[in-house]
């Protein structure tokens, strides 16, 4: 537990250091003085059915069209309708409460997962489709609540992610795509350009904000070709470097099955340091997928000493766990004993990451049960019941006995 006391120390100092000068955690994170210990806040923003289903956003749309996700939602619901129900949804679903909660749990970072349309225009659009008026106007409102105003009060960093790009990286729900299942992300230059526009533009709007951290430049991508998923970083860097004078994190993420170490895979040598400056690379290691018919024993130590295994073998830019979580599949059956120790497996074994982690997500509501291990998503919950301990990572938290 030495590396917890350390941390906790620097919080003590930064806090110090934050009460004197108004200095803002983010700073220290972007200095490297400190990692991110956070929490995503899914299904906000970028809306996700299986997060909130019994949200009233989700009345009367069948789930064929909602579990294509937000732009099939809006283009089956409508303006008349649509509009007041997400703003609804995005006034209530994450309030200043629960920025001031993720603080007093010694959390300092929050990821926000945002779509390409909450800009409210789009100037590569060669055929005015103007697809982007498809969605609910409004957002930016409430991401400008977040990071100009609760974030700087609780002192929480904001990492803004670009989870959906225009046209789609990946074809899932949690992307919005135009024709659910499909990518077109880099079939389309006018869809890489929005999706630097997008970029360019928080760095840009927030450079000056004490509580913005940096971008994640696309989240998830895999149906996508590599060469322009790796020209698009590239150009991002260069634009937020050069037109808006930002030096804040920016973060590549990886073809989702290339998040390894070594073998069929050169990430590991994409964008070096000194070169590139406040660069790091996303992992979203979860033990769900691909590991059914495994036990809770295997998952909760063998499963996580294959991700210990590929951080200690990593040497490309710091790692940062975009995204994890302490559900399983459903062969793994977890007490809430042994729910406890998995989560306290993997959250030591993601301090060796340079960058720090963020859990998916603060909340999933209307279906999180336990003792079946199934209710493994909602960090909110996971610590009002102590299966979660805020003293993991700083040791002179009181949240739980």
């Amino acid at each position: 537990m030495k590396f917890m006391a350390v941390f906790s120390l620097a919080l003590m100092a930064i806090a110090s250091v934050h009460t004197a000068t108004t200095d803002h955690v983010q700073h220290a994170i972007r200095a490297g003085l400190v990692p991110v210990r956070g929490v995503n806040l899914g299904g906000w923003l970028v809306v996700e059915n299986w997060i909130n289903s019994k949200d009233p956003l989700w009345d009367g749309v069948p789930s064929t069209v909602s579990s294509g996700g937000e732009m099939q939602t809006m283009r089956y619901l409508g303006h008349e309708v649509g509009d007041a129900r997400f703003q609804t949804h995005w006034d209530t679903f994450i309030t200043e409460e629960d920025i001031a909660n993720i603080a007093r749990n010694s959390l300092n970072t929050v990821r926000v997962p945002i779509g390409w349309w909450i800009l409210g225009y789009d100037i590569h659009d060669p055929s005015n489709q103007q697809e982007y008026k498809t969605f609910a106007p409004g957002g930016l409102y409430f991401l400008d609540r977040l990071v100009q105003e609760w974030a700087i009060k609780y002192n929480v960093a904001v990492l803004i992610d670009i989870h959906a790009a225009k046209g789609s990286q990946n074809g899932n729900d949690h992307s919005s795509p135009p024709d659910p299942g499909q990518a077109y992300w880099s079939q389309y230059q006018e869809n890489i350009d929005n999706t630097l526009e997008v970029a360019r533009f928080f760095a840009s709007r927030y450079r000056y904000t004490p509580s913005f951290l940096g971008v994640e430049l696309l989240n998830e991508p895999t149906s996508v070709d590599v060469t322009k998923l790796k020209d698009y970083y590239l150009r991002a860097y260069d634009a937020i470097r050069t037109t808006t004078g930002n030096d804040c994190i920016l973060v590549t993420s990886p073809i989702l099955w290339e998040q390894n170490a070594g073998t069929g895979s050169d990430w590991e040598h994409f964008m070096p340091s000194p070169a590139y400056t406040n660069m790091w690379h996303d992992w979203h290691k979860y033990l769900i997928w691909g590991f059914e018919g495994q036990t809770a024993d295997w998952i909760m130590n063998e499963g996580v000493a294959l991700i210990a295994a590929d951080i200690a073998a990593w040497t490309g830019a710091p790692l940062v766990m975009g995204e994890w979580c302490v559900a399983a599949p459903a062969s793994a059956v977890f007490t809430d004993v042994t729910l406890k120790q998995y989560a306290y497996n993997v959250i030591t074994t993601m301090e060796a990451m340079k960058g720090g982690w963020t859990m998916w997500t603060w909340k999933q509501e209307g279906n999180n049960p336990r003792p079946d291990g199934q209710g493994g998503w909602s960090m909110k919950d996971l610590i009002n019941d102590c299966i979660m301990d805020p003293k993991w990572w700083d040791n002179t938290s009181t949240v739980c006995p």
